[in-house]
């Protein structure tokens, strides 16, 4: 994930049946990545959160779509 107008990337992996998310350095994605999603911080938020679709969004989904849609299926937005 990286966010265009503040210079922040972010990726997850999955490691032992749990996501590991982790900030990167230098705003680039990691080399290797399956999949790519990028646009404006808030943009990319509301997208990988499941508020918005990605034209509606503004955002550039590159890479493996299978990765986002496995996503997109599974993570839900809890409050505590």
């Amino acid at each position: 994930m990286v966010a265009a107008d503040t210079g922040d990337a972010w990726s997850v992996e999955a490691h032992e049946g749990r996501l590991q998310p982790r900030r990167d350095a230098g705003g680039d994605a990691p080399d290797g990545s399956g999949c790519t999603v990028s646009g404006s911080a808030s943009a990319v938020y509301l997208y990988l959160w499941n508020r918005l679709d990605a034209g509606r969004a503004g955002v550039t989904v590159t890479g493996e779509a299978g990765l986002l849609a496995a996503w997109q299926g599974s993570v839900r937005v809890r409050w505590s």
